[in-house]
């Protein structure tokens, strides 16, 4: 893969990345459907090229952005 695809398709991720933390910052979870939109991918597409790039799927990356979330409220005493 050629360094301009891969820097494009980082990008995408990352897009879909910053919605899914501000989402569980939240308190939501963000739909396969949202993300994909946010990477500009089909949800097929998307879910395929995720798993290649970050080497979790995106729920895996949910949950683990999730417990983060959950550990630092702890950290603070917060519910």
């Amino acid at each position: 893969m050629c360094d301009v695809k891969r820097a494009t398709l980082l990008a995408r991720m990352e897009r879909a990345i910053a919605l899914m933390a501000e989402r569980i910052e939240a308190g939501e979870t963000p739909s396969l459907d949202e993300l994909a939109a946010a990477a500009a991918f089909s949800r097929f597409h998307f879910h395929r090229a995720y798993r290649l790039v970050t080497g979790e799927t995106p729920a895996e990356t949910q949950r683990r952005l999730r417990l983060a979330r959950a550990v630092d409220q702890l950290g603070r005493d917060e519910t």
